[in-house]
């Protein structure tokens, strides 16, 4: 089939909008192929480390394909696709939008109109990179070894890295829904207690989270991670948390707003919520941990011993 004009046109609309970067995406579909399981054609331009290229998504019924292609190996293979392939075609740059329709035989449809928005489109990232609350180059992250020099995420600690940043996105989250943060939030410092704060990490996240609003303080039993967590501290110039020696049960609370227990051994989370409740806070984030008291109690029948004999 041999392009007709309007699928002439609608092609030049497409390569000028690739070539100068006003492409936002495109989509092509309704087969022309009745004997095919594929349904649509995606693209849209991405940044690679070799320059601007297009990422196809041919979406099958059970599956998708991707591939990047560079411009304009991406543009050849568009026109290709275009009328043999596909009959639908609908373009959508920063300034216009196409929509193109192909029934043979010089009755092929094309329709341009403005585009609703021209506010400029943002650099299309590959691997785009994901906005966090907490500053990657905090120095308390490096210090902790979390982060080198760079800021960058160590490989054996990316996943507590992403640990962290969902914990403050989620603490974000549940503060501002407690009128603890934002346009409710009181005049003064909130009072944070983390019961059982082990290596401090995400007691060091919450002082980076409300740095400026909170007093922060960690309870840990191991007096050699208290006097650690508490040299990074005063390292990091974080004065407003601290960290005390000792157990849950005689910790000195004063009068949390927050008080917050994540995988605290044993009993300990049952504890913190007691104590929590004891000193009415306003907010308790506790995740209890591995039940040691309560699994030497339960007797798995003799059919299931086999199967239940470890503690996981």
């Amino acid at each position: 089939m041999s392009p007709s004009s309007a699928q002439d046109r609608f092609l030049q609309l497409l390569q000028l909008s690739a070539r100068e970067g006003t492409l936002v995406k495109l989509t092509l579909g309704r087969p022309a192929g009745q004997a095919t399981d594929l349904k649509n054609l995606f693209v849209r331009p991405v940044e690679l480390k070799k320059g601007p290229h297009l990422c196809f998504v041919w979406r099958h019924q059970t599956r998708d394909i991707t591939k990047n292609l560079t411009v304009e190996e991406g543009l050849a293979e568009l026109a290709r696709q275009l009328g043999p392939t596909f009959l639908d075609a609908h373009l959508f740059t920063q300034t216009q939008t196409a929509e193109l329709r192909c029934h043979g035989e010089g009755k092929d449809h094309l329709v341009v109109k403005a585009a609703s928005s021209t506010a400029p489109r943002t650099q299309a990232a590959h691997n785009r990179e994901k906005e966090h609350l907490l500053d990657a180059t905090s120095p308390w992250l490096q210090q902790l070894g979390i982060t080198n020099e760079r800021g960058a995420p160590r490989a054996e600690m990316s996943a507590k890295y992403r640990q962290i940043q969902k914990f403050a996105e989620l603490l974000s989250h549940l503060l501002t829904d407690a009128g603890l943060l934002g346009a409710e939030a009181p005049a003064t410092p909130l009072q944070v207690t983390d019961m059982g704060c082990g290596k401090g990490y995400l007691t060091f996240a919450v002082a980076g989270l409300l740095a400026g609003r909170a007093e922060v303080t960690g309870v840990e039993l191991r007096p050699e991670l208290v006097e650690r967590c508490n040299a990074v501290a005063s390292r990091c110039g974080m004065g407003h948390l601290r960290f005390l020696p000792g157990t849950i049960q005689a910790a000195e609370l004063g009068a949390p707003d927050i008080v917050i227990a994540l995988h605290a051994c044993d009993t300990a989370t049952d504890d913190a919520v007691a104590r929590g409740i004891a000193a009415e806070a306003r907010v308790l984030l506790v995740s209890p941990c591995c039940q040691k008291e309560l699994r030497p109690q339960l007797q798995a029948p003799a059919v299931l011993a086999g199967a239940l004999r470890h503690g996981i």
